[in-house]
């Protein structure tokens, strides 16, 4: 992703970067569980608990 656009706007944009780096690992996560919540089987993670 470039942010070549955004350097030019003063000091605020390091943190506008980090900002949104951040915000896109937040919801890149959250995605992530609720892909896994929804694709998992149950009955397979409470096998693997009790093995």
């Amino acid at each position: 992703m470039s942010w070549d656009l955004l350097r030019g706007r003063g000091s605020h944009c390091d943190h506008l970067e980090v900002l949104l780096s951040l915000l896109y690992r937040l919801v890149r996560s959250l995605l992530g569980l609720l892909v896994r919540l929804v694709w998992s089987d149950p009955s397979k993670d409470v096998e693997l608990l009790v093995l």
